[in-house]
């Protein structure tokens, strides 16, 4: 016959094992919590978005980020807040997208934007590779840093304060958008800003990258800007 003190052991035992266990789930839990919490929003794992509407906000302000590759056709993008996010590859064909957007530093590389509206849009350094602008309107937009290289802007629209130049900051600088290899044909540059507001118009680190760009004659410039000076290649065709 079995001790009753033995017995009474094991049940004692299994039930301190049981309330361990317990405060450990409990302590992940709040773990969790408190990451979700001090993380930004817009720095979450992106998730995918609604298509053709408007994409819901988390918080009230920034709408979630969507995932690589997926379409966003007509949606409607306000106070975005996308810094760091993986949009590789996202179709944001005819997207509004407003009010402070923000992706300094996204990866968008071949991310698509035909007949997209972008107004008041910051996407310094961020990487646009390959990326299509074909159609869209910008205003009020900032792609200081940002790589544009291969990037196509046939029939956009960029009238009003689209910065591409680089820009002098004390000591520093801040660097110029790279459009090597943009196609630009058909594209209305009158707005953008291709030289420096301050700092020397010919300093290098500031001069807006051009080489290899490709342009034709229905290109509009700015006011005595000389594409050709920065690399750009007039095409007939």
């Amino acid at each position: 016959m079995r001790s009753p003190f033995l017995l009474v052991g094991l049940v004692a035992l299994a039930a301190w094992g049981w309330i361990g266990m317990a405060r450990h789930a409990a302590e992940i839990r709040v773990r969790e919590q408190w990451l979700a919490s001090a993380i930004p929003t817009h720095l979450h794992a992106p998730r995918a978005a609604a298509v053709s509407s408007t994409i819901r906000h988390r918080d009230g302000r920034s709408p979630v980020a969507p995932r690589p590759g997926s379409k966003l056709t007509g949606a409607r993008l306000r106070y975005v807040a996308w810094a760091g996010a993986d949009l590789r590859g996202v179709r944001m064909t005819d997207v509004l997208l407003t009010r402070d957007a923000s992706a300094v530093g996204a990866d968008l590389r071949r991310v698509k934007l035909q007949r997209a509206t972008l107004e008041t849009v910051n996407l310094p350094f961020a990487r646009l590779t390959g990326a299509s602008f074909r159609e869209a309107r910008l205003s009020n937009c900032g792609f200081a840093g940002a790589d544009l290289r291969g990037a196509d802007f046939r029939g956009a629209s960029l009238r009003n304060k689209v910065y591409l130049a680089g820009m002098a900051m004390g000591a520093g600088y801040m660097a110029p958008a790279d459009l090597s290899g943009a196609n630009l044909r058909g594209a209305d540059l009158r707005g953008a800003v291709l030289t420096p507001l301050n700092g020397n118009p010919g300093d290098p680190r500031l001069r807006v990258k051009l080489a290899g760009a490709l342009y034709d004659r229905h290109t509009r410039w700015p006011v005595r800007f000389e594409p050709t000076e920065y690399g750009a290649r007039l095409v007939e065709y």
